[in-house]
């Protein structure tokens, strides 16, 4: 079998979706001597796909090498670059990629999601407007811009752009949690309970959604329904300390003394600075019972 017919073979693993068989066939076809960009560019896909981003991130470098300009070659590798955390790296590949065609609107999104994760929210502004300006209104696009402007304390502004994305896609389940979020930073606490819900029904169960979640519950003064939420969140991570502190406080106003102790010295065990105080305080650093 010639390269060119492995190459084939392994296009059309890929496309059935048998990646790890393909991304056999791409590697046996280059080893033998097929130094084709389109090669690396294909396996670099494949490895990306499989979560295997730097060995992605070393295959588009090699497919540029062998001379591909390709805008969508850039645009996959500044995803990888992200996924690694790269993103200074990622803005340079999009950077590349919008001067092979600057009035392609999705350049601008992946390199605006670059700078949102690098904590350039500004930056991420100026290149969700120019997406905007290019005719890409998407649910996306809209949403992204508001996780930037909430970076910025643009409250309102961020509020309007979630509103704008659950527009375009009301099954946006992350938009709700972030407006959840945000009326929870902004103190409406009813409304951010609302949001999370809503993103729950949409199956976003996150330990962060019910943290989030409980918390609130407790500002309105719901104390068993933030002791519910608090318990799921503990379910989905056993190792956050802090939702043990907050269980543990939502206890003591309900008057569950004994349950607040034990999620004081859970919470201290995984190094909680305020349980630690706490139980310090009250005598309880060993088997004590709080009177």
């Amino acid at each position: 079998m010639t390269v060119q017919h492995i190459f084939k073979k392994a296009c059309a693993l890929r496309e059935e979706g048998r990646y790890l068989e393909a991304l056999d066939a791409y590697t046996q076809a280059i080893e033998a001597g097929f130094e084709d960009p389109d090669a690396y560019h294909k396996r670099a896909d494949t490895y990306a796909f499989l979560g295997l981003y730097r060995e992605a991130i070393r295959d588009y470098d090699r497919a540029i090498e062998l001379g591909v300009e390709d805008q969508e070659l850039y645009m996959d590798q500044a995803y990888s670059f992200c996924c690694v955390a790269d993103y200074e790296e990622a803005i340079r590949a999009c950077d590349r990629a919008i001067a092979l065609h600057p009035e392609e609107p999705k350049a601008y999104i992946v390199r605006g999601s670059a700078y949102g994760l690098a904590n350039k929210p500004v930056q991420a502004i100026n290149d969700f407007n120019k997406a905007i300006e290019l005719k890409a209104e998407t649910a996306e696009v809209y949403y992204n811009r508001g996780l930037a402007r909430f970076l910025l304390g643009e409250f309102e502004d961020a509020l309007k752009d979630y509103d704008r994305a659950l527009k375009l896609d009301p099954g946006f389940a992350h938009v709700y949690y972030n407006r959840g979020v945000l009326c929870q930073r902004t103190g409406r606490h009813g409304e951010a309970i609302e949001n999370y819900g809503a993103a729950l029904e949409l199956a976003l169960h996150l330990p962060e959604l019910y943290c989030n979640r409980g918390i609130a519950y407790a500002k309105l003064g719901k104390y068993q329904l933030a002791t519910h939420d608090f318990d799921a969140a503990l379910d989905l991570n056993a190792q956050n300390q802090d939702v043990y502190y907050y269980r543990a406080m939502a206890h003591l106003m309900l008057g569950n003394i004994g349950r607040a102790v034990e999620d004081m010295r859970c919470a201290a065990g995984l190094g909680h600075a305020k349980a630690d105080d706490f139980l310090q305080e009250h005598g309880l650093s060993g088997q004590e019972v709080l009177n």
